[in-house]
């Protein structure tokens, strides 16, 4: 008898678990109530590049360096802008690189470097391989960014990585 009992307990307890499974699930459609319901979603996606800093305090680190840098059909797809770093000081110099996000986008060998970039990508110049003192600005075509900044001057010391910063579309 306590067997039929304790049956019917489970099954009801069963049916209401099931429910409230299907109700959290059912708040997970929406963005808006996902947030409030999911700790996780807090942490990934555009939330955390919308809320992180427009400048660096200390250098990315990447641990997997990537020989050929791909890419890939999703990045192509995305919305992307063009930034021209110059160096002032000294004109030309092929021992410093400007990375974004880790990976090496070129040289100063010619003095200027042109390239895409992407909102929430990182920049940095290496002067890891460079002895001295060099200086470069930031140029960006029709001041379409919000960080960096369009003019921004950058100082290079002996042999030292510098963030430039993440970008900011407008």
């Amino acid at each position: 008898m306590w067997i039929a009992t304790g049956e019917k307990i489970l099954l009801k307890l069963a049916a209401l678990l099931l429910s409230v499974l299907m109700i959290i699930q059912l708040l997970f459609i929406k963005d808006t109530t996902r947030h409030y319901v999911s700790r996780i979603d807090k942490l990934e996606g555009e939330t955390v590049a919308r809320n992180s800093p427009l400048y660096a305090v200390q250098p990315l680190t990447v641990s997997e360096k990537s020989e050929a840098m791909a890419v890939s059909p999703l990045k192509s797809l995305r919305e992307s802008r063009v930034i021209v770093l110059r160096l002032i000081r000294p004109q030309t110099s092929p021992y410093i690189y400007a990375t974004v996000n880790g990976q090496s986008v070129g040289d100063f060998a010619r003095g200027d470097l042109k390239f895409a970039i992407y909102d929430g990508d990182y920049i940095e110049i290496d002067a890891n391989y460079f002895d001295g003192q060099a200086q470069l600005i930031v140029s960006v075509p029709n001041s379409e960014l919000v960080a960096p900044m369009d003019g921004l001057v950058i100082d290079v010391q002996d042999r030292r990585s510098v963030p430039i910063g993440r970008v900011k579309f407008k």
